[in-house]
């Protein structure tokens, strides 16, 4: 059977007006279908202006598609098609599709009785000049086309219709086989009133859209309703926002989570929750995950065992959300006890351990389990001699060598290994510094009547071999021996003296000095008695008594040696 389709109404009404009230202010446009439309499937139409002069390329309408949506009726073995034209777009042949929504929505009805619509297919409509005048407007400020100040008058009008004048004909040339039915109510289109219902909000979840819909509702002249159209989008819609989280509380099982949300949105100016908290079971779950960080351990001291603790989270929006507090895992770590030092000033002879307990990670690393503390075994000192150059500490000052000893122990927390607590440090054994001449020169200071013996300083310890340890090499100020003293001969005349000194090696020095000379000189008569200390190196004194003249005596002069 050959498809057919009626053009039973095409109007365009302003809501809540009758069509007959705006009659005047209407004309008749031609379109044609761009969209396969798919009986009972397709919900959205799209249509272009055709046969357009040249008066409607100037305003831009060429290049404008009318955009609208489409509801279904069966009707025996035809379907009504109601059309609700919402809007216009530019061409997708620009760099940019625009759209703007008419003011006041227009409007169509079909009928076929096919499964499918394909394009071209021919509709006329009939619009509001003023109303299409506008969007096509501000549809060409947004593709920014500059177009004439040319109205929707009568000659712009004509040019946009079909060539042949008739705007209101079929959509295709089986219009002749409708039924004649349909060709009666075609007839009487004059006296049906159109009025325009708003219907309740649509809201889809899928595309988090609201759209405000209406109905076309047809009313004969005596009032009585001959049919109430489908709800169909007006164009105007408005955003809905899908939120996950607070104040939603998400579902949590062993190894996933199922986040819950809601879905709200400002629709005609009012806030709305359109779907409230709900789990999502399909999408945007979110994996258990655990972690160590910020948890301790869980130390028995009495087992020897320390347990790993974990956590539980979840990450929501790059923030951590906790599950649980730290709780103990099964893994499981041995202590073990070391030594952090030792105290030697507890008990004499003994070092007392201070241990400390760990355990250590996978990743090698150890972790404290206890600190620092005193232990109670007592761990009997080892003295092991220094060696070399380190084996004595000499005080030449106090002529004395102290041996030094090193401090050990055996470290029973260690498989008894031993270990070094202290370096070498100077004992209570001490060795006197003895002196040697041997291979030692000596010098004669003859100023100060010396003889200097170098000597090596040595110390005696019988535990070496030889057991003489020289810690010294030839040095004076160890056994310095006086020049003996000999003769003093005076010179003739008496005014210098000869000094005779034997050294320690036998050869003699002499040293050549002048001799204190004393002269008494009295001008009295008085015979003086005077004292002189003779020193202890002149053995001869010569005396000059010179006597003056005197009563009745004469004077002279006379020495003598005594």
């Amino acid at each position: 059977m050959k498809s057919k389709i009626i053009l039973l109404l095409l109007t365009f009404a302003l809501v809540t007006n009758i069509y007959a009230a705006v009659k005047n202010n209407k004309t008749t446009l031609k379109v044609e279908l761009t969209n396969v439309l798919q009986i009972n499937q397709t919900k959205e139409i799209k249509a272009k202006f055709t046969d357009l002069a040249d008066e409607a390329r100037a305003i831009g309408i060429k290049n404008i598609y009318l955009t609208g949506k489409i509801s279904y009726k069966k009707n025996g073995n035809y379907s009504n098609l109601d059309i609700i034209w919402s809007g216009l777009e530019n061409n997708s042949g620009l760099s940019k599709i625009n759209q703007v929504v008419l003011s006041e929505s227009f409007y169509s009805k079909l009928t076929t009785d096919d499964q499918q619509i394909l394009p071209p297919q021919n509709i006329s409509v009939k619009v509001d000049k003023d109303i299409l005048m506008q969007a096509v407007n501000a549809l060409n400020e947004k593709n920014r086309f500059k177009a004439p100040a040319i109205k929707l008058d009568k000659k712009t009008i004509a040019a946009l219709k079909t060539k042949d004048g008739n705007s209101s004909g079929a959509g295709n040339t089986n219009q002749q086989e409708l039924p004649q039915l349909n060709k009666v109510a075609e007839e009487k289109d004059e006296t049906v009133n159109i009025t325009e219902v708003a219907c309740p909000i649509r809201y889809s979840i899928d595309d988090l859209k609201a759209y405000e819909q209406k109905s076309i509702n047809t009313v004969d002249s005596n009032g009585n309703t001959l049919s109430v159209g489908a709800c169909l989008d007006s164009g105007v819609s408005y955003k809905l926002s899908k939120t996950y989280g607070a104040p939603c509380t998400p579902l949590v099982s062993a190894n996933k989570v199922y986040q819950s949300y809601r879905i709200t949105g400002v629709v005609a100016g009012d806030d709305k929750i359109i779907r409230d908290c709900q789990i999502d079971l399909v999408e945007n779950t979110i994996p258990v995950q655990t972690t160590t960080d910020q948890c301790n351990y869980e130390h028995h001291l009495d087992l020897n065992l320390s347990y790993q603790t974990e956590r539980k989270f979840y990450k929501l929006n790059d923030e951590i959300v906790n599950i649980s507090q730290c709780e103990s895992n099964k893994k499981v770590y041995q202590h073990k006890e070391v030594v952090c030092s030792y105290d030697l000033e507890v008990s004499p002879g003994f070092a007392v351990p201070q241990t400390k307990l760990y355990i250590t990670l996978d990743d090698g690393t150890e972790s404290i389990v206890r600190d620092c503390m005193a232990h109670s075994t007592q761990i009997p000192l080892i003295k092991k001699d220094c060696v070399g150059a380190e084996r004595y500490s000499h005080d030449f000052n106090a002529s004395i060598s102290y041996l030094e000893q090193e401090t050990w122990i055996e470290n029973p927390f260690d498989s008894n290994k031993e270990v070094k607590l202290n370096g070498c440090q100077i004992s209570a054994t001490t060795y006197p510094h003895l002196q040697q001449a041997s291979n030692c020169a000596r010098s004669f200071e003859d100023h100060n009547l010396l003889t200097r013996q170098a000597m090596k300083t040595y110390i005696d310890d019988s535990t070496q071999t030889p057991s003489e340890i020289f810690i010294s090499e030839c040095s004076n100020g160890f056994n310095d021996i006086p020049y003996a003293i000999g003769a003093v001969t005076l010179s003739n005349d008496g005014n210098t003296k000869t000094r005779n000194y034997t050294r320690s090696d036998g050869t003699n020095h002499q040293t050549t000095e002048p001799t204190e000379n004393k002269s008494f000189v009295y001008s009295d008569d008085n015979f003086g008695i005077y004292t002189w200390t003779v020193p202890a190196d002149v053995t001869s004194i010569y005396a000059t008594v010179t006597s003056g003249q005197g009563g009745g005596g004469g004077g002279g002069t006379g020495s003598s040696a005594f």
